[in-house]
């Protein structure tokens, strides 16, 4: 699901709600900063300029770090404070605009204040923290105040600048955010002025780590999933009052479907027996036992989290796998022990992918004697009803008893049913009802599609150690692409920022020892309907709960507003136009074995506007073979691309060269080109230099020792032989003593080595690139060993010695890396992603620290998963812990702004993997990458 921090409208964010006005006895007062100080101690400098920060800080500058780097005041004695600048002042009480965020604040520092909120008649004692993020010793000046004596103006400029700090913390893309917001409003309502809202988020992810991951998606297929399902937009106008378009009238997807006729003719793939139960227009996965399902969702927590945490804008744990195992009363590990003999076959299936933020969900168990599980499942709901307050019934739907454990708000909400040779787990009767359809016949069976006789002929069951089997079909993904679905989806966004809002107002009450006005709340905000409050906090009866929002497939959907409905088709229109002809689907196998874990997906087609199409024109209808691009075991990074000679790509570089006089100068090209780097002490030496400089510039000054290589097939070696007789001629005559051209031997084979000649200077003294020209490939490395290795691998293939074959996962493009190659990758990003995941771990620290201010008789980590449902996790996998001198919480791994630590980056993640396999193939103008880790 979209993230609601991404979607929030708005009016929503600017929500005021009833707070009481400043408290009795409360004074205060502005002081400048020049005034802080106590006699004999050093003044307080500047911060420096931002322009002269790292590289490293300046690329991964976003308004989060802003708000996390500020300045902080810390109070000894009762109250609170904050800096305010003349610039913000000018400014109303909307943040800085994004052009002048990275400005230096030299140039208001001078003139900063600090406004006071303390008990009247009492001395205010503190201290100022203020960090330096260019790395230097950051600063504290702890200061003195007389009792305030402050009037009206000196509270009108505290509150400001209270709402100014809640609004930088509110649009930083923070936890808490909610909170935030209502403490600028809380700020304004008590200023008695109207809250304005300006959005100045910015987008936090370095370049460098954008070209990791853009290159990892790339041969993935990450991106290709992400193009198709296009999960991320949702609609922005809210419902309008009068009277709305029916959505069963609004034209949905009438991009046509693939014709299967052909692909499927004569195909008849074992199926799963389960399939036959699933609707259509489901996403499914299959697993052949409980232990493999058990597996797989281990793996996925066991890797698949460390990789999350270093991608995502966010830290957190949603604890989703708990959660429903909770909520069906299907704990998966103590099914296994008490009844996991008795089960077969596994599937889960839903009508919507949404399961973080609140999904239908269905569990199929296939078993031949149902007793033990109906047994075990029966004493779960039991033990629900005992510990948890849910409320069993019992009831008969399709003739078949259900037997059921519900709870207020649905943190149990768990329906048992008997069908045919499976019982069914699900956590919605709607769920229950559309299997009871299938069964019935009034709904399409997942088992009788066109493409899931395609994609499980292509996985046959069983097959390749499969532990399971994932597919999307065509009627899933124009379902959650029709109106109904992309509605609905909107309006509960919406809703779960409304809810977000009326969660902060009960933190507000529970931190004053008030109760919560749930009336005035539901006449704020009549779109959440009833409200009522439960262990968790505040629960909608239409919209249910921020841990569990009522899934889509359960909302009364019956018409939509004009803007709904003209946003709609925008969307249509727009997603339309990614595809020529068809629209279809996904599938994927999974395969865990040991220390192997490998998946193959099917993305068919690709969208038009798939990053991919360059690459797939390139590669046209060439094929890598398993020795394409000169595999072998020294490379640490190889990646080997096949090339279609007749591509628009080739006929490109071969007019350019042409201009430069050469004649059908790519004539003698092959089917393929790899480029490689090979295992070398130099590594780590670059690295270690690189650690606190830039990458680039150490990479510049080190090139022409890099032990790197291009491997080039040829096709005509006669043609080749030309081509370089021509290179060689024109360089003579262009620049004749620029470069001096030397013909060397190695074992009996002639290769070439290009020196820089002395007019170039001492800068490339020493330089030269070296290439041999072999039958059947071009060889050039910067280094001269490198290249006489690739001439012996050459002369023992020549020997019939037995050749290494390609690790290459895909027919199109691959790329094999082992695990020196990845921790290189890591090292030599300039410390970029490690910035981007250090700024992930500090994003948490805001909404600890206030839950310590606001409830210190708890832990603000336990706290935060009990106010907003999700456990704040550093993403480096260390803690939080109180630095009492900052007076903040801080990682052990990465420290906190004052005082930050580098903490590990990509190497946690790494830490475990042996080597990584990833290829792609381009067929049916569509995608087949296949991956293989191994650890």
């Amino acid at each position: 699901m979209p993230s609601i921090r991404s979607l929030l409208v708005p009016a929503l964010a600017t929500l005021a709600l009833p707070t009481p006005a400043a408290r009795a006895g409360d004074a205060f007062q502005v002081v400048p900063l020049t005034q802080l100080g106590r006699s004999g101690e050093p003044a307080l400098a500047e911060p420096q300029s931002r322009s002269a920060e790292p590289r490293r800080w300046a690329r991964v500058q976003s308004a989060r770090r802003w708000a996390l780097v500020q300045p902080r005041v810390v109070l000894d004695t009762a109250g609170e404070a904050y800096l305010i600048y003349p610039e913000e002042a000018l400014e109303g009480l909307g943040p800085l605009p994004a052009r002048r965020m990275r400005e230096p604040l030299a140039n208001a520092w001078s003139q900063a204040r600090l406004a006071v909120r303390a008990p009247e008649g009492q001395p205010v004692r503190g201290r100022l923290l203020v960090p330096d993020s260019n790395g230097g010793e950051p600063q504290v000046v702890t200061f003195q105040l007389p009792a305030a004596s402050g009037g009206e103006q000196a509270r009108a400029t505290f509150l400001a600048a209270k709402a100014q700090h809640a609004l930088r913390l509110a649009t930083a893309d923070l936890p808490g955010a909610a909170w935030f917001r209502r403490e600028r409003s809380v700020a304004l309502e008590e200023l008695g002025g109207a809250p304005s809202h300006r959005d100045s988020q910015e987008d936090v992810a370095a370049a460098g780590a954008e070209q990791l991951d853009s290159t990892f998606d790339l041969f993935t297929g990450g991106r290709a999933l992400a193009e198709n399902l296009q999960l991320d937009r949702a609609l922005a106008p809210q419902p309008e009052p009068g009277e709305g378009v029916p959505i069963d009238e609004i034209p949905g997807i009438d991009t046509r479907p693939l014709d299967w006729t052909a692909r499927t003719a004569g195909l008849a793939p074992e199926p799963d027996p389960l399939a036959a139960l699933v609707p259509e227009d489901q996403h499914a996965a299959f697993f052949p036992t409980l232990a493999d399902l058990i597996r797989f969702l281990d793996e996925a927590e066991r890797n698949g989290t460390p990789v999350i945490d270093l991608l995502e804008p966010r830290s957190e744990d949603a604890r989703t796998r708990e959660r429903y195992e909770r909520q069906l009363c299907l704990p998966l590990a103590r099914l296994a022990r008490e009844a996991g003999e008795s089960i077969g076959e596994v599937a889960i299936t839903g009508s919507d992918p949404y399961l973080r933020a609140g999904s239908d969900v269905a569990v199929l168990l296939r078993t031949a004697d149902p007793a033990p599980l109906l047994a075990f499942l029966a004493a779960e709901q039991q033990r629900a009803v005992r510990e948890r307050h849910a409320r069993a019934t019992s009831d008969i739907d399709g003739g078949a008893p259900i037997a059921t454990a519900i709870s207020a708000d649905r943190t149990v909400s768990s329906y048992v049913q008997q069908v045919g040779d499976a019982v069914l787990v699900a956590n919605s009767l709607e769920a229950l009802r559309r299997i009871a359809a299938v069964r019935a016949g009034s709904q399409a069976a997942l088992a009788a599609s066109s493409e899931y006789t395609f994609f499980r002929n292509r996985y046959p069951r069983g097959g390749a150690g499969e532990s399971a089997f994932v597919i999307l079909t065509d009627a899933t993904i124009r379902r959650w692409c029709g109106p109904r679905w992309r509605i609905g989806d909107s309006r509960r966004t919406r809703a779960a920022a409304w809810l977000a809002e009326a969660q902060a107002a009960w933190v507000d009450a529970l931190a004053r020892g008030e109760e919560l006005d749930l009336a005035e709340l539901e006449r704020r905000m009549p779109g959440l309907g009833r409200l009522s409050l439960g262990p968790g906090g505040v629960r909608s009866d239409e919209w249910g709960t921020l841990e569990f929002l009522t899934p889509i497939a359960e909302l009364d959907l019956r018409s939509a507003s004009q803007s709904e409905w003209s946003a709609y088709a925008r969307f249509r229109d727009r997603y339309q136009q990614s595809w020529r002809q068809f629209f279809d689907p996904i599938a994927a196998r999974v395969s865990l074995s040991g220390e192997r874990v490998e998946l193959d997906l099917s993305v068919l087609p690709l969208t038009l506007g798939t990053e991919y199409r360059d690459l797939m024109q390139t590669v046209g209808g060439a094929r890598l073979d398993a020795r394409a691009g000169d595999p072998h075991a020294e490379s640490l990074l190889h990646v080997a691309l096949a090339l279609d000679t007749s591509s628009r790509s080739l006929r490109d570089i071969g007019s350019l060269l042409q201009g430069g006089g050469l004649s059908d100068p790519m004539s003698w090209v092959g089917g393929s080109f790899a480029i490689y780097a090979d295992a070398d002490p130099i590594w780590a030496r670059l690295a270690e230099e690189a650690s606190g400089s830039d990458p680039e510039a150490v990479l510049e000054r080190h090139v022409w020792q890099l032990p790197l290589a291009m491997h080039v097939a040829v096709r005509d070696p006669l043609r080749l032989a030309a081509f370089l007789t021509g290179v060689r001629a024109m360089a003579g005559q262009a620049a004749p003593d620029l470069v001096t051209w030397e013909n060397l031997t190695h074992a009996d084979v002639g290769y070439v080595a290009i020196r820089a000649g002395e007019e170039l200077g001492d800068e490339v003294a020493g330089a030269a690139l070296h290439y041999v020209a072999l039958p059947d490939a071009l060889v050039l490395s910067l280094r001269e060993d490198v290249l006489k290795r690739a001439i012996d691998r050459h002369l023992a293939r020549k020997r019939g010695e037995p050749a290494a074959e390609g690790p290459w996962s895909g027919h199109g493009a691959g790329l094999s890396a082992k695990r020196g190659g990845l921790e290189l990758l890591a090292r030599m990003d300039g410390g970029e992603l490690g910035a981007q995941v250090q700024e992930i771990a500090w994003a948490n620290l805001p909404a600890l620290n206030e839950w310590r201010r606001l409830f210190p008789e708890h832990d603000p980590l336990e706290q935060h998963e009990r106010l907003w449902g999700t456990r704040l996790t550093c993403p480096g996998g260390g803690s939080y812990v109180w630095n009492e001198r900052w007076h903040t919480y801080e990682s052990t791994l990465y420290g906190h702004p004052a005082e930050p630590k580098p903490g590990p980056g990509v190497e946690r993640v790494l830490r475990d993997v042996d080597s990584v396999q990833l290829g792609v193939t381009f067929e049916d103008e569509g995608l087949r990458a296949r991956g293989v880790v191994l650890r």
